[in-house]
């Protein structure tokens, strides 16, 4: 069986991490492609890239830039994406299609629009990993949520999305608990010693809790006993610092 996985970047991120560990499985008569929809450019995208082939995953790498400006280049990948896709869809012919965050869902929206022939015999797998979807692209998601409801595609991963989607949308979806693999632990030299090191490392989005990890940050600004650590990228980066 031939799946590829279809992730915003080859990047940080905890659905592009979800991604990576089932394509890393190496589940026997499982063949696992990974195609990035915006292309990642970031000191840890080789990391992530060769931890995907030493897996036995194929990266599929994208040239469309991964640039966060209004959603605009999320709309300029999804115009583009459907004939790369075709190439895809006719090179590979996958017999699973699973979709990770909004990007990829729209991406594939559009493509099965143009060329709905190409996924007669594939299945669609839509895994919902947030309870706040669609941040900016409020109008695009009735359409495109209808189309994954009929292919009865979402799969949440906790209860509080499953409900979250279920109050919008009107479908409750079954639930696959998120998981990821063991990874070894190793000392920073960076951090600094004799405090409490608290780390996040994810999408700077409303949905995280951006808001209030600024104010835990400012209100703690002096004191020493914690010192914060902030990896992402997101529409919140720059109104927040």
């Amino acid at each position: 069986m031939r799946i590829f996985h279809l992730i915003t970047h080859f990047d940080l991120g905890g659905a592009e991490r979800v991604a990576a560990n089932i394509a890393a499985s190496q589940t026997d008569g499982m063949e696992y492609h990974v195609v990035e929809i915006m292309r990642g450019n970031s000191s840890y995208t080789p990391k992530f890239m060769a931890e995907l082939r030493s897996g036995g995953a194929v990266c599929h790498r994208s040239l469309v830039p991964d640039i966060n400006w209004h959603f605009l280049v999320q709309r300029i990948a999804a115009i583009l994406f459907p004939l790369r896709m075709l190439y895809i869809m006719l090179r590979w012919r996958p017999d699973v299609i699973h979709t990770h965050t909004e990007t990829p869902d729209l991406c594939l929206y559009v493509f099965a629009r143009l060329f709905p022939w190409t996924l007669r015999r594939t299945l669609i797998v839509r895994t919902l990993h947030n309870t706040r979807l669609w941040t900016g692209l409020s109008g695009i998601a009735p359409h495109v949520e209808r189309f994954f409801k009929e292919h009865n595609a979402n799969i949440a991963i906790s209860a509080s999305v499953r409900d979250a989607y279920a109050r919008r949308f009107g479908q409750a979806a079954p639930i696959v608990h998120n998981g990821v693999g063991e990874v070894a632990q190793r000392p920073y030299a960076a951090l600094p010693s004799g405090c409490v090191n608290v780390l996040f490392a994810g999408r700077l989005e409303p949905q995280k809790g951006v808001s209030v990890l600024c104010e835990v940050v400012r209100a703690l600004d002096d004191d020493r006993r914690y010192h914060f650590v902030i990896a992402g990228d997101g529409s919140d980066l720059w109104s927040r610092h």
